[in-house]
Parts: structure tokens; C-alpha cells; sequence
């Protein structure tokens, strides 16, 4: 498959070189004052740009990454399985979890976020999914105000341009916005899936991002004309050039520090890039938006964060807000492996991946053009007021050395633990060590972690600590989530494929029932991509920003991305930040009496 996947790969890039190579739109000098500095390029930060330069406003955007133009891996949307790792990640890992993560070298896993402009909307596997309705209760709950439902609503619409034909006219979907959403070409393969929540008495849900988010359904995608759409495509490279007069878009830029005047008023950034230091001035407001583990890196560098971490580090207090770095949520995960003998035709497989790239260069269409993972399913346990997690079904069948190659190396996974498994794949299923997977994602965890400073690192990275399964409930709902697996692989969707469970490795073989269960999920523990709310907003003591998204103690700087969410969501964050962009945009405007002029 790595061979057939390095061809899709060489004719993926020559299309792309042929239709679609675009110019740069960033630049390489930059002036000494604008109104806004918006620092971060991702997912949050290109929208709030892209709106700001609406008006007649200096806008400056600050990316630490590089470009994402003329790049097949970040726009052929199934080659964003290859951008963890390389130059387009920040490439974390966090630190070692105590009894968990045992299938992983050192107790680490790796955190891949986008380094590129568009974030990590760039490589992630472009899943709209809305915060479902009691997500948002949650949010207000914790002192969010003006972040209810109704409230936020308008501006999931006002994002979004939905092509899905059943759905444009829907009073749940926008169809002026900026994010193209679709449904891709469905891989045959999840029909199973589909028929098996059927099977087991759950709804089919054609719409979950309308009125309920619960059911089997398949996934809405952040894509068009068979490209990934990103926040730069969306926001940014339709209007760069018209606007180049107001709108800076500035790459290989890493902000080290806020600046602060006397009165605690932000008045501007400092700079790495290229290895010169630069400080840029701000006469409005600076708006963080570099995720949910830069913003609280460069909050507390810049003095802002919990007082004795600051002091122990040197760092001079310019706001005591212990919230900064806490309260770290992410989706963890534990995957289920089964391999079924004669459906590679349905899947992303040896034998489909030389038919989907001709499909892909005549038509922009087929696998090649969606994501590996196109359906899933919402599921509560005990009628809880929120869904305690979602399972994916991902139809991408892994050979051994693409196992070996990518898997492996991906999830930082021990070798001797995966060789019997590798061993059985040739000797009994032609070479193929499962073909497909569905994941238990586990939402709405009861533990936190944190992310600190390492002022000893050369590389300047945080120290990340996600706490994964450090309150019990949270073992306990994965098991639930994972026994539900178990029972769709009893269904007769599933035995008419003749889907059987791969176990990957023996150490919990000896184990039956729930500490089965608990065993792999302690083995196998990998993160979902979706960290956020390190800057909860909210009123208690641990909130960073106000409900306007203002930080507490200071003026003229706010936040604006995952990390302002006062609580993880059920599902995918990519489509709120949006919403969030949007909403700021348009409070940034009414506050300094903006007009939009283009």
C-alpha cells in the first residue's frame, strides 16, 4: 500500500502543480504599526483576518508556520494522513502518562497541530461537526453568557456555505459563508457501520448538525472542488490581493511575548523570524488565535498565568490568571481493529488506489478527495444530559509495511509490541494487518491537564500534560463506548462482511469482560487532535477571558480560538472556531465603529 500510496501521492502533486499551484500571499517585509495583529494564521485567526479586512482597518496576521500554497499534502484531501511529523507540525509530545499510553514509548504520544497558515486546518481530516445544543448549555452554565444555542447559531450559518443539496435550504445551514461543506463520496465500506447502529435501534441521522447531533450519521467535510478548505482558502486567499494595501499576511513569524504599556494596556508583539527578533505595534487590539497550546505559552511568557509558575520562571506578573495552561481538555481514543478477507475494493486499499487517483485527476472525486473517515456515530450512556462520546469508522486498509511505516511511527508505538501482529498479517491474511477501524472517542472527560513552561527546552515547547483518565468516570464511560464497538461487531452487518476483531498485541488476551476493556484502552491511548479550553472564558476564578473574550486584567488583547471553550465539545472543533472568528469579527467592529467597505 506504501508503494500505491507514494503513486497516488506523485499524481496528486502533478495535478496540483498543473490546476491549481497558486502565487504567495504573504509577504516578506512588514511596518512597524497596524491597528490589529492577529497572531496566529490557523483556523481561528485567517477568519477573524479575512472579516477584519472587511473595513478599511491595518490588519496584520502573524503565522508561525510557513505557506500552505502549491502543497498537495495539505490541499489532496487524503494526504493529510501524511502531514504529522513533517515541517507543517509543531510536532508536541506530551509528557509521560502514569499508567497509560503502556503501548507507546516512554508513556508518550505525539500531539500533531497545524504549523502552517491555515493551522490545523490544514491537516486535519476536515470534519465539520457543530457543538450540539447541550454542549452550548454547558458553556453558559459555566458562566459563558450570550453563548447559548440561539445565540451562536447565526454565526455557525453566517461561516458556512453547505452544498449538501437536501440541506441548503434548511434553517439550520448558511449557504453565503466562506467554508465549503459537502459530503464526499462515501466509502462503500461504511454502509456496515450505518447498518449495524440500525441493527442495534439507533437513528439514522441525516442532519447532525441540525436540530439533534445524536445517531449514525456521515460526515459533513470541509472541502471543495475536490480541495481541502482550509481558513486561508476560505478566508484569506480570495480577498489577499485586493486588500494587500491593509492586509498583512506574514509567515515564519513566531510571537514570543504580548507587550504591555505601564497601565497594562497591549500595545504590541515581539518577534522571531529568521532568526532576527522584531517588535510590531498594535493601535487597536492584538487577538491571540495560536491554539490552545501556544496561547497559554504566550500569555505566560508575556506574564500572564498562574503568579508562582511565572515567579519560579522569572517572568515578570503582569496578570495573576491561575486559569492560564489549566484546565486542558482533548478527546482521547482507543481504536478497534477488525479485518474482514475480500472488501479492499470498498475501502482506501491497495486495490483501489491506483483507480481513485485516475478518478481523482479526471474528476476530483472519489476516496482520493474525501477523508479516510466519513461516518460516525453520537452515543450517551445512562440518558446523560451529554453524549459521553462518538465512534468513527475509518475504512483504510493497512498493510505491514505501511503499518510499520506510518502507523507505527505515527502513534510513537513500541516495535516488540506489534511484531506478532505484523508475523500473523503475513502468514494468515495475505499482508494485511486489518481493514478497517472504528474509535472509541471519548467526550466531555471529568479530567483535566495542563500546559506549562519549559524554559530549559532549546525548542521553546510547553510542557503538555493532558491528565488523560485521571477521574474514573472517565475509564468507565471509554469501556462503555468500547463494548458498544463489540456489540456492532456481532451485528449481521457486520458477519455478512465476515468483519472478525484483530488484536494487535496479547497483553490483555488473559483479561475478559470490562478489564478487557480497560486493559487496551490504558495500552492503546492516542488523542483524537482536539485540545482546547487552556483560556476558558467565563466569571470564576480559573477563567481567563470575559464572555466578550477579553483577558481579565488587561486591555487591548483578547483570544480567539479552541482554547476560549469553557468545556470540550462532542464532537470536532474545527467548525466552532469558526463560529468563534465570526462572532469576534463581528464585536470588533461594533466596538470601534468599523464599517465593512468591500
Amino acid at each position: 500500500m506504501l508503494k500505491q500510496a507514494g503513486y497516488v501521492a506523485l499524481f496528486a502533486v502533478l495535478l496540483f502543480l498543473i490546476f491549481k499551484r497558486q502565487r504567495s500571499i504573504a509577504r516578506e517585509t512588514f511596518d512597524d504599526e497596524y491597528d490589529f495583529i492577529v497572531v496566529g494564521g490557523g483556523t481561528t485567526g485567517a477568519a477573524v483576518a479575512g472579516r477584519l479586512s472587511e473595513t478599511s482597518a491595518k490588519v496584520l496576521v502573524l503565522e508561525a508556520g510557513d505557506e500552505d500554497y502549491f502543497d498537495p499534502l495539505t490541499s489532496v484531501p487524503v494526504l493529510g494522513l501524511f502531514s504529522p511529523g513533517t515541517s507543517r507540525d509543531w510536532q508536541y509530545m506530551i509528557e509521560p502518562q502514569k499508567n497509560l499510553c503502556k503501548n507507546m514509548l516512554d508513556n508518550k504520544i505525539r500531539w500533531p497541530r497545524g504549523k502552517i497558515l491555515g493551522g490545523s486546518s490544514s491537516i486535519n481530516y476536515m470534519l465539520f461537526v457543530r457543538a450540539c445544543k447541550d454542549d452550548l448549555a454547558s458553556w453558559v452554565d459555566a458562566g459563558a453568557d450570550g453563548w447559548s444555542y440561539e445565540d451562536v447559531l447565526p454565526y455557525y450559518k453566517k461561516s458556512e456555505n453547505c452544498i449538501i443539496p437536501e440541506l441548503r435550504d434548511s434553517p439550520y445551514h448558511g449557504k453565503n459563508g466562506r467554508v465549503t461543506v459537502q459530503r464526499t463520496n462515501k466509502i462503500p465500506l461504511s454502509r456496515i457501520f450505518m447498518e449495524a447502529g440500525e441493527e442495534l435501534g439507533f437513528p439514522i441521522n441525516d442532519d447532525y448538525n441540525g436540530e439533534s447531533m445524536d445517531g449514525f450519521a456521515y460526515f459533513h467535510q470541509a472541502i471543495k472542488d475536490g480541495y481541502r478548505q482550509n481558513s486561508a482558502t476560505a478566508y484569506l486567499r480570495p480577498v489577499a490581493y485586493s486588500r494587500q494595501d491593509h492586509l498583512h499576511i506574514v509567515v515564519r513569524a513566531r510571537v514570543t511575548k504580548v507587550l504591555f504599556d505601564d497601565k497594562k494596556n497591549a500595545v504590541g508583539v515581539e518577534i522571531e523570524r529568521d532568526g532576527k527578533k522584531y517588535t510590531i505595534k498594535a493601535k487597536k487590539e492584538i487577538i491571540l488565535s495560536a491554539g490552545a497550546i501556544e496561547n497559554p505559552h504566550i500569555l505566560m511568557l508575556s506574564g500572564i498565568g498562574p503568579k508562582k509558575h511565572l515567579q519560579n520562571n522569572k517572568i515578570e506578573v503582569i496578570s495573576d490568571l491561575p486559569g492560564v495552561g489549566s484546565n486542558l481538555e482533548d478527546h482521547v481514543m482507543v481504536p478497534s481493529f477488525f479485518h474482514a478477507p475480500n472488501v479492499s475494493h470498498q475501502l482506501l486499499s491497495t486495490k483501489t488506489m491506483m483507480s481513485s487517483a485516475l478518478e481523482y485527476l479526471l474528476h476530483g472525486t472519489g476516496l482520493i478527495a474525501g477523508s479516510i473517515t466519513d461516518s460516525f456515530a453520537t452515543i450517551r450512556f445512562n440518558n446523560s444530559r451529554l453524549p459521553q462520546g462518538q465512534l468513527f469508522f475509518g475504512g483504510l486498509e493497512m498493510d505491514v509495511e505501511t503499518f510499520k511505516t506510518m502507523y507505527m511511527t505515527a502513534g510513537n508505538l513500541q516495535p516488540e509490541m506489534y511484531s506478532g501482529a505484523a508475523k500473523e498479517a503475513e502468514e494468515e491474511r495475505d499482508g494485511i494487518v486489518y481493514s478497517f477501524y472504528v474509535v472509541s472517542v471519548l467526550s466531555h472527560a471529568k479530567s483535566h491537564g495542563t500546559i506549562r513552561l519549559n524554559m530549559t527546552d532549546p525548542s521553546n515547547k510547553p510542557i503538555i500534560d493532558p491528565n488523560y483518565f485521571k477521574h474514573p468516570d472517565d475509564i468507565k464511560n471509554m469501556v462503555e463506548s468500547m463494548k458498544l464497538v463489540k456489540r456492532l461487531s456481532e451485528t449481521k452487518a457486520f458477519k455478512d462482511v465476515k468483519a472478525k476483531p484483530v488484536i494487535l498485541y496479547d497483553t490483555c488476551n488473559a483479561l475478559e469482560g470490562d478489564k478487557q476493556f480497560e486493559c487496551i484502552a490504558r495500552h492503546e491511548t492516542f488523542t483524537a487532535f482536539h485540545p482546547c479550553c487552556t483560556a476558558k472564558m467565563g466569571k470564576d476564578k480559573m477563567s481567563v477571558v470575559d464572555p466578550k473574550l477579553k483577558v481579565y486584567g488587561v486591555k487591548g488583547l483578547r483570544i480567539a480560538d479552541a482554547s476560549v471553550m469553557p468545556h470540550d465539545l462532542t464532537g470536532p472543533l474545527q467548525a466552532t472556531c469558526y463560529m468563534i472568528a465570526e462572532r469576534l469579527a463581528d464585536w470588533i467592529k461594533s466596538d470601534w465603529k468599523l464599517e465593512n467597505e468591500i
